[in-house]
């Protein structure tokens, strides 16, 4: 082998594919279900671009698609139907796009823009109505060509409503204009067919000078128009680098071994202290220091989880067959027997998704011939966490048994030093000040994830500072309720009383007011 085809493969095999998809959905909240579907097969979508979601702006920065962020969007406000939304993987880091108002028309030219700032390439759908001028559509196309990110590499996707198979001299304007600014057309397949035609007018713009790129039609199954599949070959340090997660093994061997490793501790660095400041740290250092020994973290390689609990294996057949059905369908003639057919098994297909997302079991009769489940638990040693003073926080899910199991054993041997740093707490008035610590974490809402004001803190106190809040909060009501030093009208926030109390009561009140008019008026004393 040569020096130069050694190279060559070397370069090759460091590409991964980066694929985006295009879709007019024509409804994107009724074919949700459907999508998330699709997107747990083998198509290993990253970037997804979307027309005619026909939403409103509230609607669109709510909807989720799992495992994917809005990026980009565009909404009608005074027509229906129509907009643009862009949606990518929660790991590709991207840049929002500013859309500008003279560009932007509602039927006329509609668009969304994203920058993808890993792989430095932008990303713009558009969406011309089939009714919208159409040279008002190709001066503003101009115009966004001539303003956004011109010196940037460039994918454009869109719904124009012209049939590329066929000529036309608007056809050949658009084309001569993209070529101008070195654009070319990838797409020469029929996106759109029905009984009666078979049209192109969804179409993809990318630079002639672009990496190697392949593009397919994928059947969708629940729209006119088909989806297109765009693959590109990017370097793999770009893509989706690999995410590396701590994790501890909270077996019943380590449990046992921590267990007995603390009921030989002897607490002496906590007893012999007087300053419940260093008394609480070297408790949590000797803490901290059998807790690193036993519970030691491993790093593990995170899988891409795309697929969701109610996805199973014979829910996607059934969706494929499904879109089978769909496309045979809108091809041909059929008869009343096979559209009745196609009625009741999209029926009890959509039945099943349901009960399946709702349950996420589902063994009913009417399903039997459509899918056919087996569920199998699983029993995972290892859970994600970080550390804090008093032990673990479980930062996904609900705490596993092995964790509720390895608190639960550990109370009875660290009851001693824990009660002897609340007494002096106490005594003293002094709250820890490693107690005192928050771990905040930032979610990301909506937008550039580079923007600050895009993500909600969420913040997270120490395990510990619940233990002293807890008893502080039971001394303090026992002291309140013995000296009755709170009214019989504090209905909230105290032990039998709510909200229902508090109306019981007033409705009580309000009939003992009642009574009383009606004795005074039955004895005949004067009412004021």
């Amino acid at each position: 082998m040569t020096k130069s085809s050694s190279c060559s493969k070397q370069i090759k095999s460091n590409l991964l594919p980066f694929n985006i998809m295009y879709h007019n959905v024509q409804s994107l909240t009724n074919k949700l279900q459907d999508l998330e579907i699709i997107l747990c097969s083998d198509l290993n979508v990253d970037v997804i671009c979307i027309t005619e979601h026909w939403l409103e702006d509230p609607q669109i920065e709510t909807l989720k698609i799992p495992g994917f962020s809005l990026v980009s969007s565009f909404c009608r406000s005074y027509y229906k139907h129509g907009g643009i939304a862009i949606f990518a993987k929660q790991d590709l880091r991207y840049k929002a796009i500013q859309t500008y108002p003279e560009l932007n028309k509602e039927k006329v030219f509609e668009m969304a823009a994203v920058e993808l700032t890993d792989i430095q390439l932008v990303i713009i759908t558009m969406y011309r109505s089939p009714d919208a001028n159409t040279e008002e559509f190709q001066c503003k196309f101009d115009m966004m060509l001539s303003i956004v990110e011109p010196k940037k590499k460039k994918i454009i996707w869109g719904d124009f409503n012209i049939d590329f198979l066929k000529s036309s001299n608007y056809k050949d304007e658009l084309l001569y204009m993209t070529k101008s600014f070195n654009l070319m057309p990838t797409e020469n397949t029929q996106t759109r067919i029905t009984r009666h035609s078979k049209t192109e007018s969804d179409q993809i713009f990318i630079q002639e000078n672009f990496s190697p790129y392949s593009s397919e039609a994928v059947k969708i199954g629940y729209s006119d128009h088909e989806a297109v599949l765009l693959s590109l070959e990017l370097c793999s340090e770009k893509i989706s680098p690999i995410k590396i997660t701590e994790c501890r093994d909270f077996s019943d061997s380590n449990i046992a071994k921590f267990c007995n490793i603390l009921s030989r501790e002897t607490w002496d660095e906590v007893f012999n202290e007087t300053d419940v400041n260093r008394m609480f740290d070297n408790f949590h250092g000797s803490y901290e220091y059998y807790f690193d020994i036993v519970f030691t973290l491993k790093q593990h390689k995170l899988k891409p989880t795309r697929n969701k609990s109610w996805i199973t294996k014979h829910i996607k057949i059934s969706s494929a067959r499904k879109r089978v059905l769909h496309s045979y369908k809108k091809q041909n003639n059929i008869s009343s027997e096979m559209q009745n057919y196609i009625k009741e098994y999209s029926k009890i297909y959509y039945k099943v998704i349901n009960d399946t997302k709702k349950k996420e079991l589902y063994f009913g009769k009417a399903a039997n011939d459509l899918i056919q489940s087996n569920f199998q638990n699983t029993n995972m040693h290892y859970i994600e966490n970080y550390k804090s003073p008093m032990g673990v926080y479980v930062s996904q899910g609900d705490p596993q048994s092995e964790l509720i199991l390895a608190m639960s054993s550990l109370k009875y041997h660290i009851v001693e030093p824990l009660k002897h740093i609340v007494n002096h707490s106490f005594s003293t008035s002094t709250f820890p000040n490693r107690l005192k610590i928050a771990k905040v974490t930032h979610l990301h809402k909506k937008g550039a994830t580079d923007n600050v004001n895009n993500s909600r803190p969420v913040a997270q106190l120490s395990g510990s500072s619940k233990i002293f809040e807890k008893l502080f909060y039971n001394k303090l009501l026992e002291f309140v309720n013995k000296n009755s030093l709170l009214s019989n009208h504090q209905h909230g926030f105290r032990q039998s009383s709510s909200t229902t109390t508090a109306v019981s009561s007033q409705i009580y009140n309000w009939h003992s007011s009642e009574w009383e008019l009606q004795d005074a008026l039955h004895q005949g004393h004067p009412v004021i």
